[in-house]
């Protein structure tokens, strides 16, 4: 398939499972054998619900796809029904869980064959800008972080953990 003649990179839905859940990926990787660096992506909370139906996180996907990276996009809302009140979701949101989930992806994106695994980077912007300094401060293997606006950076999750924001000293 020629990306640049469509424009339209290929990207697939997918799951795996963390802590006995089922979690939603969007994976998205251009065409050749590769190797390619891996991009883990930091979702944004209006796709709460499902990634696969969020044009926003399809679209930057395929636009890192567009650039020769292989990403994955986890969904840490899996442990919630899908129909569950976004503001409800973050009153029980976990900063573990969500490392545990951002490392299952990791592992995940690491494991693909088309994937150079000494090439890993994080991006996201908003909620996926914290999920990003999330990853990069707790996975030492990520070379790279890309924090487009870090929405709730300076909150733990549940209230009263320590912020993302002071684990600084831990980005490699």
């Amino acid at each position: 398939r020629d990306v640049k003649k469509d424009k339209r990179p290929m990207h697939f839905s997918d799951t795996i499972v963390v802590d006995g859940s089922s979690m939603e990926l969007i994976v998205a990787q251009p065409d050749g054998e590769g190797p390619f660096p891996g991009l883990l992506i930091g979702m944004h909370n209006p796709a709460h619900a499902s990634l696969a139906a969020d044009e926003f996180t399809i679209a930057t996907a395929e636009r890192f796809t567009t650039e020769g990276y292989v990403s994955v996009t986890p969904n840490p809302y899996h442990r919630w029904p899908a129909d569950e009140p976004i503001a409800e979701k973050r009153e029980k949101l976990d900063d573990r869980q969500i490392v545990t989930d951002l490392t299952a992806g990791l592992s995940h994106l690491s494991a693909m064959k088309n994937v150079d695994s000494a090439r890993l980077g994080i991006a996201g912007h908003c909620f996926g800008g914290m999920l990003s300094w999330l990853g990069a401060v707790h996975n030492p293997t990520l070379k790279a972080c890309a924090m487009f606006w870090g929405g709730g950076i300076n909150a733990g999750r549940p209230e009263g953990s320590q912020p993302p924001i002071e684990l600084a000293d831990r980005m490699p």
